[in-house]
């Protein structure tokens, strides 16, 4: 009888892991708007990187290079190697870390 109750608290646990893995993946999922640093590079313009960091969540390309230049405070189409860039992202939980290395 013990044993019984033990073995099916057993069951009862590991149901309760396996349901929660699926809202763990599905939370994992859910895109945000999220705000990365990237370094400029040589040969780097506001729109290559807008282009390298575009997705639909941003609206039109030419709506996500103002929000771009809004983040940084310019006003201008010119951006110098060696410093960072503020870019707003729309990505989950799973796809920030390929997003803050640049390696998407």
């Amino acid at each position: 009888m013990i044993i019984a109750f033990l073995m099916g608290l057993l069951v009862m646990s590991g149901i309760s892991r396996i349901s929660a893995s699926p809202a763990r993946t599905q939370a994992a999922n859910i895109r945000e708007k999220r705000v990365v640093s990237v370094m400029v590079e040589e040969d780097d313009s506001i729109w290559s990187i807008a282009k390298q960091y575009y997705t639909e969540e941003c609206g039109s390309m030419k709506d996500y290079i103002a929000e771009i230049k809004k983040c940084n405070s310019i006003s201008s189409d010119t951006i110098y190697a060696g410093y960072p860039l503020l870019v707003p992202v729309w990505a989950s939980d799973a796809e920030l870390p390929a997003l803050e290395e640049g390696s998407l």
